[in-house]
């Protein structure tokens, strides 16, 4: 497998947003910025100024594939803006009519979904001081799954827009990736894999592919829950999208790790399990070498056993 060569999130400190370079994926070299790319930023740029002027936030990140700089003509804008009081519904009805918003819902009292000259953009208000007790779940209390790692996830790829010292004040909170939530997530996601390997006979005999399936999916998921432990990389598993990148920072994993998971889904029954039993054998082999401190024995069955008949009288 591939050793791990970082010991930490990379944070990306962004460069002002006048110069409109996407921020540089942790793996990677800065890429161009393409033309749904520059006007998604300018259109995000253009929000932003309509919620400094009316709403009043402390800052605005940007999150999501526009802040990635890897858009395309479905991406859509999502933005965070941050609040030492909530805003009035007031306060938002001016920003929208300034915004000229389209097919306006709130889903929620702080959040607003609307269409803004064809682009969907989701925009959530958020109470600072909600926000840091959220995040003091995970960075403080270890919580291996939960959606504050998706917001830890944006965090850490986000631009700011506004605000720009508390965001990276939050970005470098977010960088001292806790010890102790390594261990909780690798043995969180450990626990919950289920063990295919150990009932593929009695599941090849029950006509039980869709199971194999749903389980299958599971176990996928665990394994980048556990790999993302041990590499100190936040991870929910709600909405996964760009799948390859975010294995490519798995710098500590099985090679060719995300072709290989997406593969347990295009082969029988019994090679899925072969592949699937071999991918967790090189994932627990990159947690004794990385993590020794966690606890492999959480996983029920180990790979190699194999449930047994019982005997007829």
């Amino acid at each position: 497998y591939k050793r791990s060569t970082a010991r930490a999130p990379v944070i990306c400190v962004h460069r002002p947003l006048s110069m409109l370079e996407p921020c540089a994926p942790p793996h990677g070299r800065l890429a161009r910025v393409s033309a749904t790319d520059r006007a998604l930023l300018d259109m995000a740029r253009a929000l932003t100024a309509a919620y400094t002027a009316h709403t009043h936030p402390r800052a605005v990140m940007l999150v999501g594939s526009t802040a990635l700089g890897l858009t395309d003509t479905y991406s859509d804008i999502d933005l965070i803006a941050y609040y030492d009081v909530a805003p009035s519904r007031e306060q938002l009805d001016a920003a929208r009519l300034v915004i000229g918003a389209q097919a306006y819902t709130r889903p929620g009292p702080h959040v607003e979904n609307y269409i803004l000259r064809g682009v969907e953009c989701q925009v959530g208000h958020i109470v600072i001081d909600e926000f840091e007790q959220r995040l003091s779940t995970v960075l403080d209390g270890a919580e291996p799954e939960s959606s504050v790692h998706k917001e830890l996830m944006g965090l850490v790829d986000g631009r700011a827009l506004h605000g720009r010292d508390l965001i990276e004040r939050w970005q470098l909170q977010a960088a001292q990736f806790p010890q102790r939530l390594r261990v909780t997530m690798v043995e969180h996601y450990m626990a919950n894999m289920f063990p295919v390997w150990y009932c593929q006979e009695p599941l090849s005999r029950r006509d039980a592919r869709l199971w194999l399936e749903q389980e299958l999916l599971q176990l996928a998921i665990s394994i980048l829950g556990v790999l993302a432990g041990v590499n100190r990389v936040y991870f929910s598993p709600f909405q996964l999208k760009r799948t390859h990148r975010f294995a490519a920072r798995l710098n500590a994993s099985p090679t060719r790790l995300a072709d290989r998971l997406e593969a347990l889904f295009d082969v029988g029954t019994d090679e899925a399990v072969a592949q699937a039993e071999q991918l967790v054998i090189e994932t627990l082999d990159v947690v004794r070498t990385e993590l020794p401190a966690a606890d492999i024995g959480v996983l029920r069955h180990q790979p190699g056993e194999r449930q047994a008949p019982w005997p007829i009288p």
